[in-house]
């Protein structure tokens, strides 16, 4: 019986983790990734600091359109060319079909697990 108990005790302790402490982070850099143009990718940028006005404080805003990248691996080189703090982007960047629809879709699905910097979708 004692096998049992100590199972269960390890279960929980292997729950165990460090609690969250919330820290600001300060925002210099944020690369904002669109399939759009220019143009939008500016709109867009507006949008974001009307809707998170923290944003509003960033000193440096790259923007990746769509027309600089056709795959993922020119998008993870040009992510990779300087580094920031946020990458802001949307779901199914680059697909016309919505297939799988519960899907971040491949450049987001890819984006989150190959860099460190936090994403924002």
């Amino acid at each position: 019986m004692s096998g049992h108990i100590d199972e269960f005790e390890s279960i929980f302790k292997r729950a165990e983790r460090e609690q969250f402490i919330y820290a600001e982070v300060p925002l210099r850099t944020v690369a904002l990734i669109t399939d759009r143009d220019q143009a939008e990718a500016r709109r867009q940028q507006e949008s974001l600091t009307t809707f998170l006005p923290g944003l509003c404080e960033v000193s440096r805003w790259r923007c990746i359109t769509g027309d600089q990248f056709s795959n993922v691996v020119e998008l993870l080189s040009l992510v990779e060319e300087q580094q920031t703090d946020l990458i802001v982007t949307w779901r199914h960047l680059q697909e016309e079909s919505l297939v799988p629809q519960h899907s971040l879709g491949v450049y987001l699905d890819v984006l989150t697990q190959m860099t460190s910097i936090p994403v924002m979708v």
